[in-house]
């Protein structure tokens, strides 16, 4: 079933309940570390996750194999996107607080703008300008 105009108190209490899951994850990960290194952490979280969700998948018969021209793909952007990501920012979080933590990651595309102006001679237009602007807002 498609959410609708009339449905906006579900579109607004599924928007604030995964805020809410997600602001949460920061520092159950933090006191995650106390346990076991930020790596492991890492390993950890990323296995039982994808292993949950194959799970969950296959349950509901949404599971899908990827074609063999997808795996680079697949794996270059799990990698790089999932896995060191995750990674730094659970080491990250070994020396930072969880609220400063969220913060420098999710303001990171704001400040690419900057670095590559400045660094790279990356040339703004109005398209790269509003973008920021939104991502700002």
């Amino acid at each position: 079933m498609r959410l609708s105009f009339s449905q906006n108190g579900l579109t607004y209490f599924i928007f604030a309940l995964v805020t809410l899951i997600w602001s949460v994850g920061w520092p159950i990960n933090k006191m995650g570390l106390e346990y076991m290194p930020a790596i492991w952490f890492s390993v950890h979280r990323i296995f039982w996750g994808g292993l949950i969700l194959f799970i969950f998948l296959a349950f509901i018969g949404q599971l899908k194999w990827p074609q063999k021209r997808d795996l680079p793909l697949i794996f270059s952007v799990g990698l790089l996107q999932m896995g060191l990501f995750i990674t730094f920012v659970t080491i990250g979080l070994e020396y930072v607080d969880p609220g400063r933590s969220a913060i420098l990651v999710y303001t990171t595309p704001m400040w690419t703008v900057p670095i590559a102006v400045l660094f790279f001679n990356e040339k703004l237009n109005w398209q790269k300008i509003l973008a920021l602007v939104l991502g700002i807002i």
